[in-house]
């Protein structure tokens, strides 16, 4: 009897709980501040300080080295040749007797015609033997000096406005094994003359380079084999053009609308500010601002969500 009586009491006070327990969870909720509500919906940005950098248009080619002196000795008379001085490495200077040539014209009663260096340098091939018949005309010697060194580039047709004679440029010196080290020495060239006319076959034109006297003098270069242009060789030469300050940005940092790019900047201390920006050249993953943005303003990198113009955002980075 009374177990039965007893139900609706349980009942009652069952509805008394769950009410008082939502009461308690509704005041809860009221209780928190605008502020804590506000800085869960912010969304997080990495900014960085837009400052202009020097850039350049690098310009590389294969530069083969020469010697502005190359001369080559002919024989005047037919005969057989004799050698005396004219061995290949030998340091010859001018006047100084090479061969002899027994001639084989009676008129000048078989007397020994003297073959001399007609320049100061070191003989660089020999195409005769001692015994050797020569025909009058014919390539005996040919003469160089390692000292002074010239090198050629072809140019494309496209880049041949980018230079100008005394443009100066850079070769590097590797080991012999093609790795650089810290004892490789640099070497710079000058723009000596510039051909007027493209090549119709390759579409370059010949610019011709002459070395610098830079860390070591000229007079220097071709005794030392170490770390030196040898003659014959072939190095690449390295110039900058289109040297100039600008601005680049990474390219994930601007967006497309239709023919339109824009880009997000930091307005104030926390909101989006949304910028037209014209782009110029890219390389590497980035790309150049001509103008939109200025030096000193925040660029906005990279967000933890969407954020749109206008929009409150936290900022993480440091400037």
């Amino acid at each position: 009897m009374i177990l039965k009586n007893s139900r609706p009491i349980f009942r009652v006070l069952t509805i008394i709980a769950v009410f008082l327990t939502s009461m308690s969870l509704l005041l809860a909720n009221t209780q928190k501040t605008p502020a804590d509500s506000g800085k869960k919906n912010l969304k997080t940005v990495f900014v960085k300080k837009i400052l202009p950098e020097e850039i350049s248009t690098e310009l590389l080619y294969p530069a083969e080295v020469g010697s502005t002196i190359n001369a080559v000795v002919l024989a005047e008379a037919a005969g057989m040749v004799t050698i005396t001085k004219g061995e290949i490495g030998n340091t010859v200077k001018r006047g100084d007797v090479l061969a002899s040539i027994q001639q084989n014209d009676p008129l000048y009663q078989y007397r020994p015609l003297m073959v001399k260096a007609s320049v100061s340098g070191i003989i660089n091939s020999v195409l005769p033997s001692s015994g050797q018949m020569v025909n009058k005309g014919e390539r005996l010697f040919t003469i160089i000096d390692p000292n002074r060194i010239s090198m050629k580039i072809e140019v494309p047709q496209g880049d041949l406005p980018l230079f100008r004679v005394n443009m100066i440029g850079e070769i590097q010196l590797s080991s012999s094994n093609g790795v650089k080290d810290n004892n490789d020495s640099n070497f710079f060239v000058a723009v000596k003359g510039i051909t007027p006319l493209i090549d119709p076959a390759t579409g370059t034109a010949m610019v011709e380079l002459r070395l610098l006297p830079n860390k070591q003098p000229q007079s220097q270069l071709g005794k030392t084999l170490k770390n030196t242009p040898l003659i014959g060789s072939l190095l690449f030469v390295r110039f900058k053009a289109n040297q100039r300050q600008s601005i680049f940005i990474n390219e994930e940092s601007v967006t497309y609308h239709g023919k339109k790019t824009f880009t997000l900047l930091l307005d104030g201390k926390s909101k989006v500010k949304k910028v037209e920006v014209t782009l110029g050249e890219r390389n590497r993953g980035r790309v150049e601002i001509l103008s939109g943005v200025k030096s000193g303003e925040i660029l906005i990198e990279k967000s933890s969500d969407k954020i749109a113009e206008g929009e409150e955002v936290t900022v993480t980075s440091n400037l």
